[in-house]
């Protein structure tokens, strides 16, 4: 019973994406989703994001608008696109 809890409590955890430059800001908001139970992946740049969306889904994207060559509303544009 135990392990189906476990199994159903990581199914039903949201995925969200952090797109920061700025590695501190990355891991606060990283400890903040933890704590809320929620599963996160990390980007520190656009071309970055891009990569691991390649590969993964999530229900959410928290962008820096400021990003290192991109902005965060262009990476945010061709997400939703």
């Amino acid at each position: 019973m135990d392990k189906r809890m476990d199994m159903e409590e990581r199914t039903n955890r949201k995925r969200i994406l952090i797109v920061d430059d700025e590695a501190s800001i990355r891991r606060a908001l990283e400890r903040i989703i933890k704590r809320i139970q929620g599963e996160c992946s990390q980007a520190s740049s656009a071309e970055e994001a891009r990569s691991v969306l390649k590969n993964e889904s999530f229900e959410l994207v928290l962008c820096d608008i400021r990003l290192p060559g991109e902005s965060g509303i262009d990476l945010i544009g061709q997400i939703l696109s």
